[in-house]
């Protein structure tokens, strides 16, 4: 026995809605008691629905969530699809998951800036150690006499101290 109150609810022409309902298809039929009910295959029912096409069967739709998809009309798809998009769009800033992926974001891209600053610093480091080296080499130059001068003291004191234990 069906339960025909409220089928063609709201005014508008008769259309066919064919949906995949993936739940009891007993609950569309009793629903819209001139829809049919076309296969069922793994706990999937595409069932065809006759209906008018006013706000009653989009709020149905509305109201089905994940029990269905629509399959044809595309336009009455289309508009499911921006409803749910639009829904979603209210909650979007107040989802847990969502602010978890904007911190972890937020926290990627710091420890990147950390790490391009850490890089820079040790490029700046290893620049001025160079510029220190070449400075330090540049002040140090002695002529070479001084050098020459230099390895006459270091051979002089090698003979003083050989010819220490002689005395």
């Amino acid at each position: 026995m069906r339960n025909q109150t409220g089928a063609f609810a709201y005014f508008g022409k008769e259309i066919k809605v064919v949906i995949d309902f993936y739940h009891e298809p007993a609950y569309v039929l009793d629903r819209f008691p001139n829809s049919r009910l076309l296969w069922t295959k793994n706990g999937v029912s595409r069932i065809e629905i006759i209906s008018n096409d006013g706000e009653g069967i989009k709020l149905w739709l509305s109201m089905q969530g994940d029990m269905l998809k629509i399959i044809s009309p595309v336009y009455l798809k289309n508009w499911l699809v921006e409803n749910l998009q639009k829904t979603l769009s209210y909650y979007q800033n107040s989802l847990p998951l969502e602010e978890k992926r904007r911190e972890e974001k937020r926290r990627e891209e710091k420890r990147r800036e950390e790490k391009r600053r850490e890089e820079k610093r040790r490029e700046e480091k290893r620049r001025e150690e160079k510029r220190r080296e070449e400075n330090y080499y540049e002040t140090k130059t002695v002529p070479s006499r001084t050098i020459n001068q230099y390895f006459n003291f270091i051979s002089m004191s090698r003979r003083y101290k050989s010819t220490e234990g002689n005395f």
